[in-house]
């Protein structure tokens, strides 16, 4: 499957399955165009609420089974990426910096 072929599809699958409000960002090589074979996907996603974000990430992973790329989902809530968006070297201020939103709900 092809970067942008992935990408829509992860786009299309969030969609559906966060919570409205919320933020799904692509972030790391894949938004830079600089992946290579086995790069990851990153993806920050950005929850106005989120009660346990472990247990959220994984459940979002679940949901991006059988692409045939590694997926990395960070989840935070809203009051969480406006403190860390502008901490520089924080993985919100990072994704938020270079990435790009694929759903914003």
């Amino acid at each position: 499957m092809k970067d942008a072929d992935v990408t829509a599809e992860i786009a299309a699958r969030l969609a559906v399955e966060v919570p409205p409000r919320s933020r799904v960002v692509l972030f790391g090589s894949l938004s830079r165009d600089e992946a290579v074979d086995g790069s990851d996907v990153d993806l920050l996603v950005i929850e106005p609420e989120v009660a346990d974000a472990a247990k959220e990430s994984v459940r979002l992973r679940r949901v991006l089974r059988g692409l045939g790329v590694p997926i990395d989902v960070v989840v935070v809530d809203e009051a969480t990426a406006r403190r860390r968006r502008v901490v520089r070297g924080t993985v919100v201020e990072r994704a938020l910096r270079e990435g790009r939103v694929l759903v914003d709900s």
